[in-house]
């Protein structure tokens, strides 16, 4: 083996003229050219995360697919941009006049493109039935005029541009098909229970209670374990019409995004206010943009402010879960205008301050989702040297998933000091971040494979061995 490693780095030497690999960076280069899958394109770059020295490099300024290491960029903006102890702020705003128990004007939730307003990824009450009960409290028993759901801290394009119709129309669950919006609640998506976990007689509930008009074709005949439940979305309707089959002894429990999260969040808030004894019959819920006019909010009283937890806390549901929907929401949060066009030039600007070549990606979404993305492995390996030294440094690393903890990385990577950020899409896989060496050595890598035509598991595998090189050998 060292022979023929020896004899790699020679002809490197002979091909290149350039001063050969060390013997680690051979070994990494014999790994990636031995294994992963037939046609594989690699992409990597390896550097010191402390000099910003690139150690080894291949393809680095092709465009590649990055998945969900697109959320690389995504969190280290986020930083740059707001800090880590930013909190979103979602106020309640009343226009209007007061008589008695009875409020008539205009009731307004305006969003702030907070992705934990009543998300079930972050522990607390949720702020609907908060404010529901601080108002009954108050004395308040009816209200009538608009309930307005303020959605324009966003753009009205709630999908990433790229993204596959599947995960809208078929493949919707909470990790793909969640819209983006300015007001976002439960993680814009509808809990749906069939069969025994419905717990009623016909078997099948929603939550917030209806709001999605759901269509039940499934069947429990011939299945006694598992779930095999097919969705079909009318596009650009709330109607969900579901087939497939369910075990009888356990049902099943989706979660559908929404085509609408501003309309959700108005019915899920006025239906916090009837439960908690408030008269809501003459309260027609609005999205601002369907107003005939705009709403006159000059003087309005602030009835509630809902705080966000810090960033800091948020990212970690981004990059330990890879979460898409907080990922999205938090790239159109610090994107001008919030668009995602407005996004991809602020993760430029990171770029140029970090020292890449800015101009050679393309950003279309903050989740990774969009198969219109291009990245390059120096970019992403300048933004970790960049975060290295950062005044947002812990925070990022914080973010970053790791063997051992609860994350995308809980079963790999064991015994290293590591911290990363995984990637996955159809004939995708990424993986970038830290190892420290056994020698004390911080390193960051780049790892970007694409076109694979083999099994997925060969290429993580694949990258796992390399992560493993540079751990025992060190650049």
């Amino acid at each position: 083996m060292r022979l023929w490693l020896a004899a790699l780095a020679c002809l490197f030497l002979f091909t290149t003229g350039a001063a050969p690999p060390s013997p680690t960076a051979a070994r990494v280069l014999a790994i990636l050219d031995s294994t992963g899958g037939s046609g594989t394109l690699w992409a990597v770059y390896v550097a010191d995360a402390r000099t910003g020295d690139v150690l080894l490099a291949r393809n680095e300024a092709m465009g590649m697919l990055p998945a969900s290491n697109a959320k690389t960029f995504t969190m280290a903006t986020a930083l740059d941009v707001f800090g880590s102890a930013k909190r979103f702020r979602t106020p309640l705003l009343f226009k209007g006049t007061q008589a008695g128990g009875v409020l008539r004007g205009d009731l307004v939730v305006r969003g702030s493109g907070d992705p934990s307003f009543g998300s079930s990824e972050m522990a607390g009450p949720d702020p609907f039935g908060t404010w529901a009960q601080a108002l009954r409290a108050r004395g308040v028993t009816r209200i009538e005029g608009r309930l307005v759901g303020d959605d324009d801290a966003f753009d009205d394009h709630p999908y990433g541009e790229g993204w596959d119709i599947d995960y809208v129309t078929k493949q919707a669950s909470r990790l793909l098909g969640v819209s983006a919006s300015g007001l976002s609640y439960h993680d814009n998506l509808v809990t749906v229970r069939l069969g025994t976990t419905a717990r009623n007689a016909a078997g099948l509930a929603t939550e917030p209670a209806g709001y999605l008009d759901v269509v039940d074709r499934s069947s429990t005949e011939g299945r006694t374990r598992g779930s095999a439940v097919r969705m079909r979305r009318v596009l650009g309707t709330e109607r969900i019409v579901l087939g497939g089959s369910i075990p009888r002894s356990t049902g099943a429990t989706l979660e559908i995004p929404v085509t609408n999260p501003t309309a959700l969040a108005a019915h899920a808030f006025r239906s916090a206010l009837d439960s908690a004894g408030i008269d809501v019959r003459a309260l027609k819920p609005f999205d601002v943009d369907d107003l005939p006019e705009p709403a006159d909010l000059e003087g309005a009283d602030t009835l509630a402010v809902h705080v966000s937890p810090p960033l800091g806390e948020i990212l970690q549901v981004v990059g330990h879960e890879s979460n898409n929907f907080y990922a999205d929401q938090i790239f159109r949060a610090f994107g001008w205008a919030g668009t995602a066009e407005g996004a991809g030039k602020q993760v430029h600007a990171f770029l140029a301050k970090a020292g890449a070549r800015a101009e050679l990606n393309s950003l279309f979404d903050g989740s990774g989702l969009s198969r219109k993305n291009y990245v390059t492995a120096e970019a992403l390996g300048r933004t970790y040297v960049t975060m290295y030294s950062h005044r947002e440094r812990q925070a990022f690393f914080d973010a970053l998933a790791g063997p051992g903890i609860e994350s995308t990385l809980q079963y790999r990577l064991p015994g290293l000091r590591v911290r990363a950020k995984t990637g996955s899409l159809e004939f995708v896989r990424a993986l970038s971040g830290y190892v420290t060496t056994e020698s004390g050595q911080d390193i960051v890598f780049v790892l970007l494979a694409n076109n694979f035509a083999g099994a997925p598991y060969r290429v993580v595998a694949t990258m796992d061995r390399v992560v493993n090189a540079l751990a025992t050998g060190g650049l």
